[in-house]
């Protein structure tokens, strides 16, 4: 990690009740896994030998090359942000008005999908849930273990590749094929805008008022060439993933099931061309007001025992706040969808270079059948939209940001009440709370609907009611 930050200002007195603060700020956030990568572990391998699959404690290799310790990725933020602030007092006022603008670019590289591939081959001996080769492999008589595990040690030790796997990376509006060991990378821009205005008013000796108003607009991330991408239907359209869910759960209360064609595109490649990869949200306006009282009562009332004179102070206020969107879902995510970097497995690859295998007789051998293991080759381009299993090779789970994707809102509210009940004590009370909305929440869409309701029995119940027979 290098991170440092320069930041300048300048406050000047323009007059007597008339103050000005300007800054100048400019962040370089960088950090980088910098690694070896997945390196076969002889020459003439065609991929590296992942005896157990994704492990880190229990492989057989001199190495571990799983991908959460063999990727490299690099983050290189520069944030330029200029401010400026004026104070105003007149009379039983004081106003404060401002502004900031935020450049943000982030340059964002890596070599794998997120999900458990490289961008180098690697071929599994066993994986880390069971065998997952799909060759019967018996235990031996006197077996008490798992026949899983059984199956991945026996996998391991006789060299059947379960499965082999890489991550392809693409360029261009047409998402043409990179030359091999070539990282996926973002270059994207992110403006970010905020005015406000405030007054303080001192109404009575004993009572102010605070009120102001706030607007914030954080647009979308701009990729320099265009590489995002979106999660489209059938028509070549963002899909709405609330409106998909609501579709797909009045279809399970049907006993019916809603799985629709859906498929990848870049961002410039969708509907008629699209520049954001989601709408922006100009609704960030965050009002704010808040009270204090200082009651004085005569000592003598009974209001005067309780509040005291000049003892206590009533504090009540509201106010909105908008949270930030996190980088990791502006760059990091419409890298991610598939068709930039294009994850590709062959589980249980035959000895005829097919996939699939059910026989131990035709299960892929490394060393015995070869030092290159069968592996689906990549197309020169990709077609846009991308569907997988329809147009296009099939691949892992992808991700995209949802059209009408948007920060959260804070709604604060407080009333305290302070009072002295001496010179050296001190006694508050009060109440604090919270309502946050539209928290971000990642969502996949093809979860099984627990509400699917056939014969008048739902999903859910069926299952709570197999589970108990267990029980």
């Amino acid at each position: 990690q290098e991170p440092w930050y320069l930041v300048a200002g300048l406050t000047t007195n323009i007059s007597s009740n008339v103050t000005n603060d300007i800054h100048y700020s400019f962040l370089r956030n960088w950090w980088e896994w910098g690694r070896a990568g997945d390196t076969v572990q002889a020459a003439g391998l065609g991929g590296a030998l992942e005896p157990f699959g994704e492990s880190r404690d229990q492989v057989l290799s001199p190495y571990n090359v799983n991908t959460q310790q063999t990727r490299t990725r690099f983050w290189d933020g520069k944030d330029h942000m200029f401010r400026d602030d004026l104070t105003m007092l007149k009379g039983n006022h004081l106003f404060q008005i401002g502004g900031i603008y935020q450049h943000n670019f982030n340059w964002h590289q890596r070599t794998d999908n997120g999900g458990g591939i490289n961008y180098q081959p690697v071929y599994q001996l066993g994986t880390t849930a069971g065998a997952g080769t799909g060759v019967s492999l018996t235990p031996p008589a006197g077996w008490t273990g798992s026949s899983s595990v059984w199956g991945r040690d026996a996998a391991a030790v006789y060299g059947i590749v379960s499965a082999s796997q890489i991550a392809y990376t693409r360029a261009g509006a047409n998402l043409t094929l990179n030359p091999p060991l070539t990282p996926a990378f973002d270059q994207s821009t992110i403006p970010y805008y905020n005015v406000y205005f405030s007054d303080t008013w001192h109404m009575k000796p004993t009572f102010t008022l605070t009120y102001g108003l706030g607007w914030t607009l954080e647009m979308p991330p701009v990729e320099k060439a265009g590489k995002q991408v979106e999660f489209v239907d059938q028509s070549d359209q963002p899909i709405d993933v609330q409106g998909y869910t609501a579709a797909r759960k009045r279809a399970a209360l049907q006993g019916q099931v809603f799985n629709p064609d859906v498929g990848f595109a870049l961002v410039g490649n969708t509907g008629n061309g699209l520049k954001y990869p989601y709408n922006p949200f100009y609704g960030e306006f965050s009002p704010r007001v808040a009270a204090a009282w200082n009651p004085r009562f005569e000592s003598d009332t009974w209001m005067g025992k309780l509040f005291g004179h000049d003892s206590t102070v009533v504090r009540g206020g509201y106010g909105r706040i908008y949270g930030r969107l996190n980088g990791v879902d502006l760059v990091l995510v419409p890298l991610l969808g598939t068709g930039l970097i294009q994850p590709v497995q062959c589980f249980a690859p035959t000895t005829a270079g097919a996939c699939g295998s059910s026989n131990i007789n035709t299960a892929f051998r490394i060393g015995v059948d070869g030092l290159t293991a069968p592996l689906a080759a990549a197309s020169a381009t990709l077609p846009q939209p991308d569907f997988p299993g329809i147009n296009a090779v099939a691949a892992g789970a992808g991700e995209a940001l949802d059209p009408h994707f948007r920060p959260n809102v804070v709604d604060s509210f407080d009333l305290t009440i302070q009072r002295q009940l001496s010179k050296n004590v001190t006694l508050e009370f009060g109440y604090i709370g919270r309502r946050v909305q539209h928290e971000y929440q990642p969502i996949n869409v093809n979860a099984v609907p627990y509400m699917m309701t056939v014969g008048g029995q739902r999903f859910d119940k069926a299952y709570a009611n197999l589970v108990m027979q267990y029980c």
